[in-house]
């Protein structure tokens, strides 16, 4: 993808997360793919605080994990990288909490 495109699919996927209050548990979900597209764009800052958002909602999203350590390593933090695979280590041994399956 194009930077273009992961803007206008970042654009589209905020724009979903301001879903009615009824729809918040479902909306969060939008978080690892804004965190994904701001990875993508090189907006690390953000990618981290999406993550990390995405994981006080659901500490057992592996995937968020993955992505958070990928952003980590990115951005030369391995320490910070190596606590969140440690982390998702711990994660994987418990139940999932998420929806399943995703986005519903």
């Amino acid at each position: 993808m194009t930077t273009a495109e992961y803007e206008e699919a970042l654009a589209r996927v905020q724009g979903g997360a301001g879903c009615a209050e009824a729809g918040k548990r479902r909306a969060r979900r939008a978080a690892p793919l804004s965190g994904n597209s701001f990875a993508r764009l090189d907006r690390y800052a953000d990618a981290e605080a999406e993550f990390q958002e995405e994981l006080r909602e659901f500490p057992s999203n592996i995937g968020t994990y993955a992505s958070l350590a990928m952003l980590y390593r990115a951005s030369n933090r391995d320490q910070a990288a190596e606590q969140i695979i440690g982390d998702l280590v711990e994660a994987a041994r418990r139940p999932r909490d998420i929806p399943w399956p995703p986005g519903f």
